[in-house]
């Protein structure tokens, strides 16, 4: 995250010294920020369910022997399915909304699926 927004300053450094039209590039760099944030917002429950599953085992296995510990962590079957659905759910939220994004943003997407339609 701290390496896309030093390059988007960067380049907005670059454009304000050459002197390049501002208003495209402005455009494009609010665009990627919209799709950097979907991302963030549609992963955040997988990646939130791993790291609390992740601190749950790390509590469970700190004072148990090596031998109880496998037992102990295998994930039962609700709970592997919510994984599941939850990781699948994330995916087909950000690739459905990917394009309605690009629809609000981009002029020459929505020309070019007037055309299709």
């Amino acid at each position: 995250m701290c390496g896309i927004c030093s390059g988007i300053t960067e380049s907005s450094r670059k454009i304000r010294k050459s002197g390049a039209s501002s208003g495209k590039h402005r455009e494009a760099t609010i665009t990627i920020i919209c799709m950097t944030m979907l991302h963030i917002i549609c992963n955040t429950p997988s990646i939130v369910f791993m790291i609390l599953r992740m601190v749950r085992i790390a509590a469970i296995t700190s004072s148990m022997p090596l031998k109880e510990i496998a037992d102990t962590v295998n994930p039962n079957y609700y709970e592997r399915l919510y994984l599941s659905v939850t990781i699948i759910f994330s995916f087909i939220l950000n690739s459905s909304a990917n394009p309605i994004l690009y629809m609000f943003r981009m002029g020459r997407f929505r020309q070019f699926i007037g055309k299709l339609i």
